[in-house]
């Protein structure tokens, strides 16, 4: 959320594109590159998290890979 240019989707969401190869200039914003070859993962860091993630009634929403 505090990333300069971070685009939300239309119903308020967020996408993220994580992949090595630079995305279309409107999908720049919310580009995080990763390794070109070898493993990588995600981890999802959280400041000031509310109750439900605490409790772990929250989950985290799946990754969705995209061809």
């Amino acid at each position: 959320d505090r990333s300069a240019g971070l685009r939300r989707d239309a119903d308020g969401g967020l996408t993220l594109h994580l992949q090595r190869e630079r995305p279309e200039e409107d999908k720049e914003a919310n580009w995080l590159p990763t390794a070109a070859d070898g493993t990588w993962f995600v981890a999802l860091r959280m400041y000031r998290p509310s109750p439900a993630v605490i409790d772990a009634t929250w989950q985290c929403p799946p990754l969705t890979r995209v061809a």
